[in-house]
């Protein structure tokens, strides 16, 4: 077949196009590397190629195309930072295995799909920044902050985003200048899904007259779809220690904040508040577990999980698991990622369309049942670096659409 291949899906076969196949592979640092620094190798691959970057500190990028940087095994640090910007339509860029230290990674004006996987981000003030961009995919994403600064760890604009398995903690308010602590999360005018993860805004500073927690999620004007499994805590920063009696303790932060015409929809996540501060006055006032107008969906949100290996001839292993009837469908897709549908059901829809996209009819499904389905990669080595999205949706007899948690895969991985 070429440059193409096929996924065997129980007699369906998915057409998998050389586009979003890697052209080559450069490594980056050591001895026999094809460059020392992340940039020329950027500069030099072109839309598919993969950069393999071996443990060490390199200065920042800027990925501009469809390309995937990651870890050839260990971490790399980028001492300065980075941004993946302007990548076009129709393009991945990916990057993966990366720290940063004291500077941010920005993700801006992409109208092609951007990958964010296994990254560890130390700075300050909006660690994370993404905006402008309608097709992210984030897991595996670690933002522990230190004090000093109160804006959001992590913020999300004019963007449509998915993250998983997440762990996101505000700054700590100064305690010098009795800040106020920051967000962990904050969205404004975009629509993201949030699923396996957790969220903590940060500390209020120390002092006279202490800081107030942070929250750990803020919303503006965005539709917020989360997925749990009832372990999930998204919860507000403690208020500041007062150390005068003059001043009460600084207000715990809320679980959610929310602003403009938002909403969210999603179960199995515990929205907690922040504790007020102490001291020797008056006891600061304890969060809220929601703050402003937030219509909360309750019904449960069905669960993808794929296991097994993913590599060329091998089967990999889906279950599908819903708390409504209905009739299944499991939807693969190549790179591409998320598009939001309006029209698919009220409130927040998203689903899964790219360079090649194909829905399998799983059937009609009872209550509170799980659905299993195999499916066997083409014998193709060309497939290896091939990212792989999954997502379950559930026609629910009640007229819903329920859309799963999403999965993402490479081949070879």
């Amino acid at each position: 077949m070429g440059r193409c291949a096929a996924v065997i899906c129980t007699g369906i076969v998915l057409p998998l196009l050389a586009p979003s196949l890697p052209a080559h592979v450069w490594t980056v640092g050591g001895a026999d590397g094809d460059f020392s620094e992340i940039q020329p190798a950027i500069d030099a691959a072109t839309a598919g190629d993969t950069i393999l970057v071996r443990p060490g500190t390199y200065l920042n990028l800027v990925l501009n195309k469809g390309v995937l940087v990651r870890a050839s095994d260990e971490p790399f640090l980028l001492a300065f930072g980075g941004a993946i910007r302007d990548v076009p339509t129709g393009q991945t860029a990916g990057l993966g295995g990366a720290e940063t230290q004291g500077y941010p990674l920005l993700v801006e004006n992409c109208r092609g799909e951007v990958v964010l996987e296994d990254l560890q981000l130390f700075a300050g003030e909006n660690t994370l920044w993404i905006q402008q961009c309608p097709n992210v995919s984030a897991s595996g994403i670690d933002v522990r902050l230190g004090s000093g600064a109160g804006s959001s760890a992590v913020s999300i604009e004019t963007s449509t985003v998915q993250m998983t398995e997440f762990v996101i903690h505000g700054n700590d308010g100064s305690t010098f200048f009795e800040r106020d602590g920051g967000a962990a999360l904050s969205l404004t005018d975009s629509r993201v899904m949030l699923s396996n993860g957790e969220l903590r805004g940060g500390a209020g500073g120390l002092g006279s007259c202490p800081g107030n927690g942070g929250d750990a999620l803020q919303i503006t004007r965005s539709q917020v779809h989360l997925i749990g499994n009832g372990s999930e805590t998204f919860q507000g920063g403690a208020g500041g220690d007062s150390t005068s009696a003059e001043c009460p303790g600084g207000q715990g932060g809320n679980g959610v904040s929310s602003t403009g015409l938002s909403v969210i929809r999603g179960s199995g996540v515990n929205l907690l508040p922040g504790a007020g501060g102490g001291g020797p006055g008056a006891s600061g006032q304890e969060g809220l577990p929601t703050q402003g107008a937030i219509p909360i969906w309750s019904n449960p949100v069905p669960q993808l999980t794929v296991t097994g290996n993913l590599n060329p001839g091998d089967t990999f292993h889906a279950e599908l698991t819903q708390e409504e009837a209905g009739t299944a469908l499991l939807l693969l897709g190549g790179a591409g990622g998320w598009t939001p549908y309006g029209s698919l059901g009220p409130g927040l829809g998203i689903a899964l369309q790219g360079s090649w996209f194909q829905p399998v009819l799983l059937g009609s499904v009872p209550g509170a049942s799980t659905t299993p389905f195999d499916s066997v990669l083409g014998q193709n080595s060309d497939l290896l670096g091939l990212i792989v999205h999954a997502q379950g949706a559930v026609f629910a007899e009640s007229g819903a659409l329920q859309l799963s948690n999403k999965v993402v895969r490479t081949v070879g991985e």
